[in-house]
């Protein structure tokens, strides 16, 4: 068995999240399966998985000892800890941190249960700097994803105000994402807008783009502009006004401009020609811009924040910008 009372910093987490923190190698299966046997407790009570915690709650668990707290000093499956972080820091304070991901990194664990994520690396960077104790404070959680092979900004939160917080401004727009991208050939014009429907085939892990309504395909909206050119490329910044899986890949290879890498969606000869492994999609700038209204991070109300350039704008250096042509 594993008891905590419940501390300031982990107060307002929902009880699943609160439980994985803690138990990071605990499987869905067995959360669920405890949950349901009433073997995960909250003063003595059984909660639902929405329940927010509060401070002073006394947490049970009465778990397999491999997924307790301390396994690993006890004999159990170790947690695979990340060899360093491979992020960079592009703003932090008390409430939030953005990370600027490298392409190849993982933002979660994946299906087969790769630890070396963005969201451990953070945990890890954090713990270092004694910002984070396991099982005694929130755990660090990212609260945005792009692809595996997209780096760029993700957002995370230290706080549990500052996750509902930045997930409720996610749900509502008002966190506004501007993506570099390199695309094959020259758009139409110098600027414009996608505005129609994906479908996501979980199967194929694929999404298709259709031009009208039709079930289970949701709206897409992408706002473009070219910023240079080269005689084979295009160097573009897109702006999402919705955020659905492969969004920009799918948009632009349905428009008969692939992304420069993308092994999905792209053109395969192309990319070996510049010997692309990864697509050249970058988050490189939020914004973030909603009313004042009293809450935890309104001191970032009106602030953006932009990553590096990417290496694959190197491509475009000795071309003039778009409006000097």
């Amino acid at each position: 068995m594993y008891i905590c009372q419940i501390g300031a910093k982990q107060a307002g987490q929902r009880l699943d999240k609160l439980v994985f923190s803690i138990c990071p190698d605990l499987p869905g299966s067995a959360f669920y399966r405890a949950l349901k046997r009433g073997n995960i407790k909250i003063n003595g009570r059984r909660r639902e998985i929405s329940y927010r915690v509060q401070a002073g709650d006394t947490l049970r668990l009465y778990l397999e000892p491999q997924y307790l707290p301390g396994a690993a000093e006890s004999g159990g499956v170790p947690a695979p800890v990340p060899a360093g972080p491979t992020f960079a820091v592009v703003y932090e304070d008390d409430h939030v941190l953005l990370a600027d991901k490298p392409a190849g990194l993982l933002v979660l664990p994946g299906q087969n249960g790769e630890q070396n994520n963005l969201q451990n690396q953070l945990r890890h960077y954090l713990q270092e700097q004694g910002g984070y104790r396991p099982g005694q404070d929130f755990a660090p959680a990212v609260c945005n994803r792009i692809d595996r092979g997209t780096s760029g900004i993700v957002l995370a939160a230290k706080t549990a105000a500052a996750e509902q917080e930045l997930l409720l401004r996610i749900r509502q727009r008002q966190i506004h994402k501007s993506y570099l991208c390199a695309v094959v050939g020259h758009m139409p014009a110098a600027r414009g807008k996608f505005d129609n429907y994906l479908f996501k085939d979980a199967r194929q892990s694929r999404v298709y783009v259709r031009q009208n309504p039709q079930p289970g395909a949701k709206r897409a909206i992408t706002h473009w502009q070219v910023l240079q050119k080269t005689p084979q490329l295009s160097l573009v910044e897109a702006q999402l006004l919705t955020g659905r899986t492969h969004q920009i890949r799918a948009q632009f290879a349905a428009s008969g401009h692939p992304l420069l890498g993308d092994s999905k969606y792209g053109e395969n000869s192309v990319n070996r020609r510049y010997r692309m492994k990864s697509q050249a999609l970058c988050s490189y700038r939020v914004q973030f811009d909603w009313p004042a209204e009293g809450g935890p991070l309104d001191y970032l109300r009106g602030r953006s924040f932009t990553t590096q350039k990417p290496a694959f704008c190197q491509l475009f250096a000795p071309y003039k910008t778009a409006g000097g042509q």
